[in-house]
């Protein structure tokens, strides 16, 4: 993943993760429920399958991700933390 600053990164601040994949649209990691776990949604279209559900951290949804996106040969430009 370029541009991932994983220095500004910071597991208990960071309540969301934009994903810029490459072909325009956007990928959000966001923690939205009480209790802290991490759901994914795309800026435009829905969410395959394969990652939907909520995850106990953001590593083990870069996992997904990546995983998901390696397999149909794409890749994240670029990844920001706020």
């Amino acid at each position: 993943m370029e541009g991932n600053k994983m220095s500004d990164f910071d597991e208990v601040t960071t309540s969301r993760r934009t994903y810029e994949l490459d072909n325009g649209n956007k990928l959000y990691a966001e923690r939205k429920d009480p209790f802290g776990f991490i759901e994914l949604h795309l800026d435009k279209g829905p969410l395959p399958e394969r990652l939907l559900g909520k995850y106990t951290s953001y590593d083990e949804a870069d996992r997904a991700i990546q995983q998901y996106l390696s397999a149909r040969s794409r890749e994240v430009l670029q990844v920001i933390n706020a």
